[in-house]
């Protein structure tokens, strides 16, 4: 019988060995994901958003069903940014829509003959960029989720954008809560306006709950759509489109045949200020996400001379002030970029 419990117990952990390094590879993957956003992006031409914009989020489907191009350019003309799910790098995404778009890949699942992933289009190149994985439990195949940085004309502040696919086939939400959980050092230290958005995969009462008390607890909230004419799974919307320091002036959904999602489409225009509610919590927020001494971090990083911290400061010198102030407060995984 003990030799059973022991031949169990090592079949146990060789299962889970693999998935605890996926863990650990997802928790410095996020880390680097966070360190990569807020930098100069010095002579690249990147893009700036105007006060008003027009975005798309459509989960695709690979780019498959017959007369997606057609469906794409119709739902796409005049949008400054689109969020594509199941994006397939093969089928050449950006080149069927009128305006040429910049597009920002993050892989999810690929085969020899195909990449597939989220894709965020724009009409330039973004000012900052990183990407995200998480796993499908029962197939073991990754989920994709790509982050990306815009100027605002007119403003210092960057409007961050999160395309996400998330995890579906999972009977309870452990893998689901992760994939958001990575992303909360990263909007923790953003106090600019957010539109996170995508094939959410909210299919149950437990996964839609999750993520509406994820996106209360930074600020977001969730645009509307009359008639609601979202894809649905279980008698529940299954694509989001939630936002902080905007709001929608325009929704609608298109029902398309070329895809089982059919595609959400918002104007946003800019709006005076942040959630209060946001603003008085971050410091409980980016304390529970970093540590006391992440936030000591931030606050340290926050009293420097402005002119230590522009996006003008020379990359070499922005690092070395960065270095020095991770090295002296940041015990934990998190680097201080002014929160609050």
């Amino acid at each position: 019988m003990r030799h059973t419990i022991h031949a169990l117990f090592i079949l146990v952990c060789l299962a889970l060995g693999p998935l605890h390094a996926a863990l650990a590879a997802d928790v410095a993957v996020s880390r680097d994901c966070f360190l990569a956003l807020g930098e100069d992006p010095g002579t690249r031409p990147a893009v700036e958003l105007g006060t008003e914009f027009d975005v798309l989020s459509w989960n695709i489907g690979k780019a498959s069903g017959d007369g997606w191009m057609r469906d794409l350019a119709e739902v796409g003309g005049g949008i400054d940014l689109a969020f594509i799910q199941e994006a397939s790098v093969r089928a050449r995404i950006p080149q069927a829509l009128q305006q040429p778009m910049f597009p920002a890949f993050a892989q999810g699942y690929s085969t020899p003959d195909q990449q597939t992933g989220v894709m965020t289009l724009s009409a330039g190149e973004p000012a900052g960029r990183c990407a995200l994985t998480a796993r499908e439990p029962w197939l073991g195949t990754p989920k994709a989720t790509g982050v990306t940085e815009y100027l605002l004309a007119g403003t210092d502040d960057r409007l961050l954008a999160i395309n996400v696919h998330a995890v579906n086939f999972e009977f309870g939400l452990q893998n689901f809560r992760a994939q958001f959980h990575n992303l909360r050092n990263i909007l923790a230290a953003h106090s600019g306006p957010v539109i996170l958005a995508g094939d959410l995969n909210t299919w149950s009462r437990e996964r839609q709950e999750l993520v509406d008390a994820f996106a209360a607890e930074f600020g977001l909230s969730s645009v509307g759509f009359e008639p609601d004419l979202r894809s649905t799974a279980f008698g529940r919307a299954l694509d989001h489109i939630y936002v902080r320091g905007l709001r929608a002036t325009a929704s609608s959904v298109v029902p398309v045949s070329s895809s089982d999602h059919n595609p959400l489409r918002v104007r946003l225009a800019a709006a005076l200020t942040v959630p209060a509610d946001y603003r008085s919590g971050v410091r409980d927020v980016y304390i529970q996400v970093c540590g006391v001494g992440g936030f000591k971090g931030a606050a340290f990083y926050c009293r420097l001379p402005r002119r230590w911290r522009t996006r003008s400061l020379p990359p070499r010198r922005l690092l070395a002030v960065k270095k020095l102030t991770f090295a002296m407060y940041s015990a934990s995984r998190c680097f201080p970029r002014c929160p609050i």
